[in-house]
C-alpha cells in the first residue's frame, strides 16, 4: 500500500512538472505585481456590490474548476457582467488564489496545484489567440 501511495504522488510531481514547464513557455501572465488585487488598486468606481462580486466570482470559480468541462461562453457571460475594470478588481479580489491542477486544469487541493488569482485562471482556460483578443478589447489595462 505504502508503495501505491508514493508511486501516485511521484506521478503528481512528475507531471506535474512538464506540465507547468508547457504553461511557462505558452502563457504570458500580465501582472506581475499582482494589480487586480483590491488592496493595491481603487475600486471606488466598482458599479456591483460585494455580495454581487462574490456571487460572480464563486460563479467563475464554478464555471472553470467545479464543472466537468469549462465553457468559454459561460466565462465570456460573466465577464460581460463584470463590464469594467474597476468590477473585475473587486470580482478578482474576492476570487483571491485558488489552487490550479496542472492536471486537465480545474481546482484541486492545494497540495497538488499552484495558487493562480482570476486572472492566471481565465488565461489558462481561454488560452487561444481570439479569447486573447476578447479578453484584451473587454479589459486593456488588466489583459
Amino acid at each position: 500500500m505504502m508503495y501505491f501511495f508514493l508511486l501516485v504522488i511521484g506521478y503528481f510531481f512528475l507531471t506535474s512538472d512538464k506540465k507547468k514547464k508547457e504553461h511557462d513557455s505558452n502563457y504570458v501572465i500580465p501582472n506581475p505585481n499582482n494589480d487586480t488585487n483590491i488592496n493595491n488598486q481603487n475600486t471606488a468606481t466598482a458599479t456591483i456590490s460585494q455580495e454581487k462580486a462574490k456571487a460572480l466570482s464563486e460563479r467563475l470559480f464554478q464555471i472553470m474548476g467545479l464543472d466537468w468541462w469549462t465553457s468559454i461562453d459561460d466565462i465570456k457571460s460573466v465577464l460581460k457582467d463584470i463590464s469594467t475594470e474597476a468590477n473585475y478588481k473587486l470580482v478578482s479580489y474576492y476570487f483571491g488564489e485558488r489552487a490550479y491542477s496542472n492536471l486537465g486544469g480545474g481546482s484541486t487541493w492545494d497540495i497538488f496545484g499552484e495558487k493562480l488569482d482570476l486572472t492566471q485562471w481565465i488565461l489558462r482556460e481561454m488560452d487561444s489567440e481570439s479569447d486573447r483578443k476578447y479578453l484584451q478589447k473587454l479589459f486593456p489595462n488588466i489583459f
